[in-house]
């Protein structure tokens, strides 16, 4: 899988952000990205995850019938980050905020 392939290689030294995707902290990636440094958690309903990807064609999994079933699954990952910022409601800035004093 191509994202697992990019975070997999990306150099341990220096500064960096990386923004993964839904699927891109798991089981593989997770025990590498926590070598990098700190990792965020940016949480949210399952609701607002429907709401937000609602006919984004480019996201095949929406078509997967048990899709509660896959965000259960990958927030069991999700709760292994360094630190969970809640950003249902909040603004882009209000979530760099949060976000900043982690880094």
């Amino acid at each position: 899988d191509l994202e697992r392939r990019i975070i997999l290689s990306t150099p341990e030294e220096g500064q960096r952000v990386l923004a993964v995707g839904g699927g891109g902290f798991n089981e593989e990636t997770a025990p590498f990205l926590a070598r990098l440094g700190p990792t965020v958690h940016l949480d949210l309903t399952f609701q607002e995850v429907q709401r937000r990807v609602a006919g984004d064609a480019r996201r095949p999994l929406l078509k997967n019938p048990d899709l509660f079933g896959l965000f259960l699954r990958r927030r069991r990952w999700y709760a292994r980050a360094s630190h969970r910022v809640w950003t249902e409601g909040l603004t882009v800035d209000e979530v760099v905020d949060a976000i900043l004093p982690f880094l």
